[in-house]
């Protein structure tokens, strides 16, 4: 699955190492970790016109 959009870029693997922990009371920063635990890759680019891709893998057994 490809999930598009044009916020500003950002560095997929610093994000995600960055989300060691998230107080419950937060109101967000679930999502990539969501993403990281369902998917069996997530992979980001920046592509024309600005756009964001986060390409979502999921590998059956």
């Amino acid at each position: 699955m490809r999930i598009w959009d044009y916020g500003p870029s950002f560095s997929l693997k610093e994000r995600l190492e960055g989300m060691i922990s998230i107080p419950d009371e937060s109101e967000s920063g679930r999502g990539l970790m969501l993403l990281k635990e369902i998917a069996s890759e997530v992979k980001y680019e920046r592509v024309n016109e600005n756009r964001n891709c986060l390409l979502l893998i999921k590998q059956s057994s």
